[in-house]
């Protein structure tokens, strides 16, 4: 159990690349055991934009459906349902990029934990854009 739960003093291992029209999220192999899945494939027409917050800001809600929750540690995997289903991976960051996605994607939005996430956003906005909505 304790090298199950070692891991996750560190931060996740989420990388980004956008092939053949598409937005992949390549999680590490710890990364893939929490969130109970393997990586995040979404279509960038599906991409409203991305965005640097506060973690104060972005609402944790809904169930997890599945994944790993660790109050104060983790929160990584699907959480809601329908149109509210967000795809988190986050252990302590203070800062975190959120991906918002259109209505009728397989996610409302994906919460994420990088190095750094203003120079990720930076460097995704030219093909996705920029968010500039209500993160609810």
């Amino acid at each position: 159990m304790l090298a199950v739960l070692l891991p996750v003093r560190r931060p996740p291992r989420n990388r980004l690349t956008i092939e053949d029209n598409a937005l992949r999220l390549h999680l590490g192999v710890w990364d893939r055991l929490y969130c109970c899945r393997s990586d995040v494939v979404v279509a960038t027409a599906d991409v409203e934009g991305v965005t640097v917050s506060p973690r104060r800001l972005v609402a944790a809600s809904g169930m997890r459906l599945p994944g790993t929750a660790i109050p104060g540690l983790m929160r990584a995997g699907s959480y809601g349902r329908g149109s509210a289903r967000d795809f988190w991976n986050v252990r302590r960051a203070d800062s975190l990029l959120v991906i918002q996605l259109r209505p009728g994607a397989a996610y409302r939005r994906l919460v994420l934990e990088v190095t750094d996430p203003t120079t990720t956003a930076r460097d995704l906005r030219p093909a996705l854009g920029a968010y500039t909505g209500a993160l609810t």
